[in-house]
């Protein structure tokens, strides 16, 4: 009998890993999750919206940079958030993942995406950015295909100092 009630206790311990409701993979922080195949790169942006293609975009007090350069078969790439605010930033994660890298090569073909094949822990998670106080993440990604190439990356925090992003709300793009 203590033999059955331990089995039960474990499978059911054993199933309710990974049964939570899907949440997480409609959220900005699954971009790209599992997509096998080819992806065309997103449609240029507007005339007029050049602060996105200089690789920055700003949320208030939140300024986000990309920075890519290619050497070798490789793009580097380098976000940096910044809070320029007067108060601290409370950037809440539901992930362990941060940010996301898409690279597309000339022809508008997905070469490299950071979290396509990963996994990631399912944990909540608040990262304090001190007023002034900048974190930076980096990539260097392999890259098979003809530039110049198209970066898109983003900080995938789904809400700061307790108010919803959307999606993108968080990213930019720039070239290499």
């Amino acid at each position: 009998m203590k033999r059955t009630a331990m089995l039960a206790a474990l499978l059911l311990a054993a199933t309710a890993c990974g049964t939570a409701d899907n949440e997480e993979a409609d959220s900005p922080q699954s971009i790209g999750n599992n997509n096998n195949g080819a992806e065309e790169a997103p449609e240029e942006n507007e005339p007029g919206n050049e602060e996105a293609m200089e690789g920055e975009a700003d949320m208030g007090d939140l300024h986000l940079q990309a920075d890519a350069d290619e050497q070798d078969g490789e793009i580097n790439v380098t976000l940096t958030l910044t809070n320029n605010g007067d108060s601290d930033a409370a950037l809440d994660f539901r992930s362990g993942q941060k940010y996301d890298v898409k690279i597309y090569d000339s022809s508008g073909t997905k070469v490299y995406d950071y979290s396509e094949d990963m996994m990631f822990t399912q944990a909540l998670e608040t990262v304090e950015l001190a007023a002034g106080e900048s974190i930076s993440y980096e990539v260097r990604a392999p890259v098979n295909g003809e530039g110049p190439y198209q970066i898109e990356a983003a900080v995938t925090a789904a809400e700061v100092n307790g108010e919803t992003l959307s999606e993108g709300e968080l990213s930019t793009e720039t070239d290499a």
